[in-house]
């Protein structure tokens, strides 16, 4: 198991460290820091959805993730999207982490963009507050609601409004589009997790356009394939039985199906115009169903 190798190689690093710096310095050393408010604590309290953004260079399950890996600018970003918290892999063997990564982080990423951003949808925007009195003279704060921002926002109340800068588009065609988005961030997710787009363990130009396009063509078989289904399926369930499909190959003999007949076989079958859920399919009649599916 990945975790009990993981706490080895943590056990054997701590002690190694412990040779050059006792854990009476290390303690001496934290207390000296300057504490914090429970900064991370308050960020995860917040009533606004919240992010913990991961900075690491390499995982155990998936290698190299970062060859380039402009730790500090990574941080950054995470926070210029309103990232509530950020969090540092300084593991060295397993996350290729260092604790350098850590410390430069927290140096040049403070949060403060984090505390300064507004929540548009935020109530307290209604509420105004006056700590003055008419002479302007300093009075007891008092807090009342702007009626008149209120009755401005209700105007809206039952629409939904779109941003674009297709200003020559048909407005139906933008909102055809916009309707449809789900679908566009579904194939960017099928892209990316199913058919492992990213990760990109290449560096040659030519290589990387070839990866990008047969991930793109496996995609647009995919949907066309869901298309003749009637879109019945979800992705997950369609990509988990084409990858059950298996067979056996019976030396000179030919193959034998490995897998389920379900309802979604059938139908998979159905679309495709072939068969493979026989008992015994001979060499001959595979190349058959090849031929065919090169036709389709």
């Amino acid at each position: 198991m990945i975790l009990d190798k993981l706490a080895q190689s943590t056990y054997k690093r701590v002690e190694e460290e412990k040779n050059q710096i006792s854990p009476e310095e290390v303690k001496a050393k934290a207390l000296s820091m300057k504490k914090g408010n429970f900064e991370f604590e308050n960020a995860l309290r917040s009533n606004d959805i919240t992010f913990i953004c991961e900075v690491k260079k390499a995982s155990p399950s998936k290698g190299i993730i970062a060859e380039n890996f402009p730790y500090v600018q990574i941080a950054k970003e995470y926070e210029q999207a309103g990232a509530g918290c950020i969090s540092v892999l300084t593991e060295p063997e397993y996350f290729k982490g260092d604790k350098k990564y850590l410390k430069e982080i927290s140096e040049n990423v403070n949060g403060t963009l984090k505390k300064q951003r507004k929540n548009p949808n935020d109530p307290a925007r209604f509420v105004n507050k006056v700590a003055v009195t008419n002479e302007g003279e300093k009075a007891t704060i008092h807090y009342y609601l702007d009626l008149e921002k209120i009755a401005e926002e209700e105007m809206y109340d039952g629409l939904y409004a779109i941003c674009t800068d297709l200003l020559d588009d048909d407005v139906a065609d933008i909102l055809k589009v916009s309707e449809g988005r789900w679908q566009i961030e579904d194939c960017f997710r099928t892209m990316k997790t199913d058919f492992e787009a990213r990760p990109v363990y290449l560096t040659r130009k030519d290589r990387i356009k070839a990866h990008f396009l047969t991930c793109f063509l496996a995609l647009l078989h995919f949907r066309l394939l869901n298309r003749s289904l009637k879109g019945t399926y979800t992705t997950s369930q369609l990509l988990h039985t084409l990858k059950d499909i298996k067979f056996a190959d019976v030396e000179e003999q030919g193959f034998m199906p490995v897998y389920e007949r379900h309802e979604i076989t059938d139908d998979l079958h159905e679309a495709c115009k072939f068969r493979t859920d026989y008992q015994f399919i001979t060499k001959r009649n595979m190349k058959g169903i090849q031929k065919k599916s090169k036709r389709r």
